[in-house]
């Protein structure tokens, strides 16, 4: 297996099926690399750039002015560190395949009723594996301390279910993409350690859909897998089976569903876009008003009031 010029020789592969993965990620996919690869490296995975590097691990030098963290390998071989959220002290598996900011897992949401503690909206489908959706609850987060490194306000998830990966009670959490695309990003295996240096984008706010949707490419269409309960999707009347083929006059082809996605996340609270759908054969149309699912701030965490996009 190479990858750039970098070589893995009688590499053991596990053959599985992705299921709807590509959909959801709107790109295609023949397969996924990880841990057997990425040990034998020193890998720096430079967000802003879309750039990963892999060096020598006898040559590898951390980002500059990162901050370090030691972590150990799981019986998946998955990077778990230690943290604290909102004083609690958290074993999180660091997930670079994952878009979400922060997802706490069922047995640690339960423990700590965290559902009530920050005020969860409604459950929804939060996150997809190759197993198929997983449902949560959204919710705002107060301080996540990394080492010296505090990150407030993360719109993250609370895990619902008692099966999957998420059920596991020997991790609390799984930190991903939303979270670790502020920082270049660099995994020693050898020593243990991750490194941290914040980007551009370490002090943007956290935002979350403000849509209630959650799309699959189809085709030439955006296919609606779940509407969330009491979101702007369920009160434009969209359900669940609906192809979207426009948003506000523009046709779904034109984008990748990661810029659609960021759209949705991003345009402000009562932003008004003309939906174009088929549903039974027919065409429709409706009016989707953006609306937060979530405060913008975690409110009366730890005693105080966080807003977001603070580090």
């Amino acid at each position: 297996m190479r990858i750039g010029a970098a070589t893995l020789a009688s590499p053991v592969f596990a053959v599985i099926g992705l299921g709807d993965l590509p959909k959801v990620e709107g790109v295609p996919l023949d397969g996924l690399v990880g841990y057997e690869m990425f040990r034998r490296f020193g890998v720096t995975i430079d967000y802003a750039k879309k750039r990963i590097t892999l060096s020598d691990p006898r040559k590898f030098i951390p980002p500059s002015g990162a901050a370090a963290l030691t972590f150990h390998l799981d019986g998946y071989h998955h990077a778990v560190i230690s943290a604290t959220l909102d004083g609690m002290p958290v074993q999180l598996f660091v997930d670079t395949g994952s878009r979400g900011s922060l997802a706490m897992s069922g047995s640690f949401v339960r423990a700590h009723d965290l559902i009530t503690k920050y005020g969860a909206s409604p459950e929804a489908v939060t996150g997809w594996g190759v197993n198929g959706g997983s449902r949560g609850r959204p919710a705002r987060f107060g301080t996540l301390r990394l080492g010296d490194l505090d990150i407030d306000g993360i719109a993250g998830d609370l895990f619902v279910g008692d099966k999957g990966g998420f059920a596991n009670p020997d991790w609390s959490g799984n930190l991903g993409g939303g979270v670790l695309q502020r920082f270049t990003l660099a995994f020693d295996y050898a020593n243990k350690k991750i490194y941290f240096a914040p980007n551009a984008d370490i002090g943007k706010p956290y935002a979350f859909d403000r849509s209630g949707l959650w799309l699959l490419v189809d085709g030439d269409a955006l296919k609606v897998v779940d509407v969330a309960k009491d979101s702007a999707a369920e009160h434009a009347g969209l359900h669940m089976g609906d192809r979207i083929s426009s948003i506000d006059g523009a046709a779904t082809s034109t984008k990748s569903l990661s810029d659609w996605r960021q759209q949705l996340r991003e345009l402000p609270v009562d932003t008004r876009l003309t939906i174009k759908f088929q549903r039974d054969g027919k065409s429709r149309d409706a009016m989707l008003t953006l609306a937060d699912r979530m405060p913008a701030a975690a409110k009366n965490i730890a005693g105080k009031s966080v807003a977001d996009g603070k580090l």
